[in-house]
């Protein structure tokens, strides 16, 4: 695969991203953001933003897409 250029899709309200998945044939991305405990979603045009899952705290880390799944993991803090 050649990649001719590249285009910023989101640029706001990410604080830190620690997983991206892309879903091909619906043509979305989805991303976890660990600061701000939220799993997202925007197409590839970069519309249709939606939040599925915030939680403060959550700590999402990873992000797999098995369709129709999609699954994140996070990170546990052990004292």
């Amino acid at each position: 695969m050649e990649i001719k250029e590249s285009v910023t899709i989101v640029t706001t309200h990410l604080y830190l991203l620690k997983g991206i998945e892309l879903d091909q044939g619906n043509k979305r991305i989805f991303w976890v953001d660990a600061l701000s405990g939220s799993v997202e979603t925007v197409d590839y045009n970069g519309n249709n933003r939606k939040i599925l899952f915030h939680i403060p705290l959550l700590h999402p880390y990873g992000v797999v897409l098995v369709t129709p799944f999609l699954f994140f993991y996070r990170l546990d803090y052990i004292s």
